[in-house]
This record gives C-alpha cells, sequence and structure tokens, in this order.
C-alpha cells in the first residue's frame, strides 16, 4: 500500500513538473523583446486593449460562427515587438494569433 501511494505521489510531482516545464506562457515571454509589453494568445479583448491600448485599425471578418477580428497595430516596435502587429480575436473575443 505504501508503495503504492508513494509511487501515485511521485507521478503527481513528475506530470505536475513536464507542465511547468513546457508551459505555452513561458515560451511566448521568453520569444519577446526586453522592453516589450506582452500579450499572449488566450487573453481576451480587454485585457489586450488594456495593455496595448487602442489599434490604429480594426479589421472583421465574417467566418463559420459568426464575426472575428483583427486588430493592426503600428509604429512602436518597443512596444508592440514589431513595426506591425495583426493580432486576431474569435468570436468569442479571446486572442487566437499574432502575427
Amino acid at each position: 500500500m505504501r508503495v503504492a501511494v508513494g509511487l501515485s505521489v511521485l507521478g503527481c510531482f513528475i506530470i505536475v513538473g513536464f507542465s511547468a516545464a513546457f508551459s505555452p506562457v513561458q515560451a511566448a515571454a521568453s520569444e519577446t523583446p526586453a522592453g516589450h509589453i506582452s500579450v499572449i494568445v488566450g487573453m481576451r479583448k480587454d485585457v489586450v486593449r488594456t495593455l496595448w491600448g487602442e489599434p490604429a485599425e480594426i479589421r472583421k471578418i465574417r467566418v463559420c460562427l459568426g464575426t472575428a477580428e483583427e486588430w493592426v497595430y503600428r509604429g512602436d516596435p518597443e512596444r508592440y515587438g514589431a513595426e506591425v502587429r495583426v493580432l486576431s480575436f474569435d468570436a468569442d473575443e479571446v486572442l487566437t494569433e499574432i502575427k
């Protein structure tokens, strides 16, 4: 019985350790330049707007399940990590892609 409990606990630590080691949030954070205010896939529109402000352009895109949006940010590589950034949001207002 003690061996089974010990192995179960050890298995939990290994699984938690691996999931923490391969976190997409950590991967996204490591790819951003120093001083860059990062946004990551999975954030909601209101959070992105709070971090980066109003986009220069908002494009409405028709998709199968309604309307999605692309937000275009221009002109501040220090803040956005590039001269132009396009953020794609799904119909549920969740960031799905950063170009």
